[in-house]
């Protein structure tokens, strides 16, 4: 009785052995989600969106939207779609696509509104930016913003507060550019920042790529 006890054992650990290399067999074999170019509006934007910057690459698009989310894998640029949520947030770019703000320009939002919320002290820091921390009674409290001097309208981004070295390395910024009539925000790792130029670059292109 204890010998067939055991041999039924085995035989079940064998069948879910099997079962998952199977399924691991099937899951290896399908290529790539398929994906479709489609013409989409952002207010006066017309756009080609090659889905494969969104989540689900092989759901259509509607014709228009209010705001729309592009994954980028990062360094290279390619989409992350669907496996955004499987790539290292350090590794993952998303910029969201809005109508543009005619009140204000993102490179005027430093001078304009965030300089009344940050303290005195400048920092000098790597790749040409400088750092000054927000206020604790602002808006962004702990927050931490970086820039091109002296109002940062070459480039800016706020960063989340690291409460360590170690932390520092996982801080999510958001950056702000216009391009057309789009207003783009980016999401990405801090470590990012001293690549600053070949971000916003890329990201230009990018859009350029998509734009008709």
């Amino acid at each position: 009785m204890r010998f067939l006890t055991l041999a039924a054992a085995i035989g079940a650990a064998l069948l879910l052995v099997l079962g998952s290399a199977v399924w691991l067999m099937r899951a290896s074999s399908r290529g790539p989600s398929p994906f479709i170019v489609a013409d989409v509006a952002i207010g006066t934007q017309q756009l080609q969106i090659d889905t494969r910057y969104t989540r689900s690459p092989a759901a259509p698009l509607h014709r228009s939207y209010d705001d729309l989310d592009l994954l980028v894998a990062l360094p290279d640029f390619s989409p992350a779609g669907e496996r955004a949520n499987q790539l290292p947030l350090e590794t993952l770019l998303t910029i969201t696509l809005r109508p543009k703000d005619i009140r204000l320009e993102p490179r005027d939002k430093v001078a304009r509104l965030f300089a009344r919320y940050l303290d005195a002290q400048t920092i000098a820091g790597d790749a040409g930016l400088v750092m000054r921390r927000f206020q604790q009674s602002s808006p962004f409290p702990g927050e931490e913003i970086f820039m091109t001097p002296p109002e940062g309208r070459l480039f800016w981004a706020r960063c989340s507060p690291a409460s360590s070295e170690a932390d520092a390395q996982h801080r999510i910024c958001l950056s702000e550019m216009r391009y057309g009539a789009l207003d783009l925000r980016l999401r990405f790792s801090a470590i990012h920042l001293t690549r600053w130029e070949e971000l916003t670059v890329s990201t230009s292109q990018l859009l350029a790529s998509l734009s008709r």
